[in-house]
């Protein structure tokens, strides 16, 4: 499978193995974040609690429950046992977590979501291929294609995401990128210009996070339809990205006969 694959963090085994800036970052920067923020709040715990202590990542599980019981039972009155400052630093460490596991922050993230993002452009460029086209994933295999397009990163001279104090004025909210049922959607629109006697059709493509359109325009070239780019100027984009991350066998530490590439999206010839 290697690289013909749409969880490549299952398939990627320098990612894997790398316990320092593969898959495990993302849980170094969420634990130094915890042993901080948790403090406080397992101190007032124990005085409501008998005197029991608890650990950091006990604190963070007990506020994990919140959310899981609401998609259970449609409320949680355990959610009022935090205050809404605490919840907003309970936000910050999944936001750490998925950034440096997944995302941006992780050097592996860039080749692994390149995959997907290449299999794709093919199907839009590509006048056979109508219709939709459903890739069905987890969120940590959604995370990595929007460290290679770029869209969400954090300035590198800023620090990335600190993990001793909450980044207030951060791009990257999980809430926001993945969502219960996030999802992600690349759109080719073809347009006709009748103009100066002439039936000129070109082709964008626009990018949509949620429920949300993303600007390409502020970062890539091209124009023409809001918010979006011509074809080919985003098929020249992904190919440079491909040059900057590298090759998906190489960069992962995989034979040299391993697929590098998507070979099962195909249009769907009728």
């Amino acid at each position: 499978m290697e690289g013909d694959t749409l969880t490549p963090g299952d398939t990627c085994l320098n990612y894997i193995e790398n316990k320092t800036h593969g898959h495990d970052r993302g849980y170094i920067e969420l634990g130094k974040w915890q042993d901080m923020f948790s403090k406080p709040i397992a101190h007032r715990l124990k005085e409501h609690a008998g005197g029991l202590s608890f650990s950091p990542v006990e604190v963070y599980g007990m506020m994990e429950m919140c959310g899981f019981e609401i998609l259970v039972r449609g409320s949680s009155p355990w959610c009022d046992v935090f205050t809404h400052q605490e919840w907003l630093e309970f936000e910050y460490g999944r936001d750490l977590l998925h950034f440096y596991r997944a995302g941006p922050g992780n050097d592996y993230a860039g080749i692994m979501g390149w995959l997907w993002l290449d299999a794709t452009t093919a199907l839009l460029t590509n006048d056979a291929a109508s219709g939709v086209y459903f890739s069905f994933v987890h969120d940590g295999d959604i995370v990595p294609l929007l460290a290679t397009l770029g869209t969400l990163d954090e300035s590198k001279d800023a620090g990335y995401l600190p993990s001793d104090k909450v980044k207030t004025n951060r791009k990257w909210k999980t809430s926001d990128v993945v969502p219960m049922g996030g999802r992600l959607l690349l759109e080719r629109v073809t347009c006709s210009n009748t103009g100066l006697g002439q039936n000129l059709r070109r082709s964008y493509v626009r990018l949509s996070i949620n429920d949300g359109v993303v600007n390409l325009q502020k970062s890539m070239v091209g124009g023409g339809l809001t918010h979006g780019i011509g074809l080919s100027e985003w098929a020249n984009m992904v190919r440079e990205r491909g040059l900057k991350y590298g090759r998906f066998d190489e960069i992962c530490g995989l034979s040299a006969d391993a697929p590098r590439s998507i070979s099962f999206l195909q249009p769907q010839y009728q």
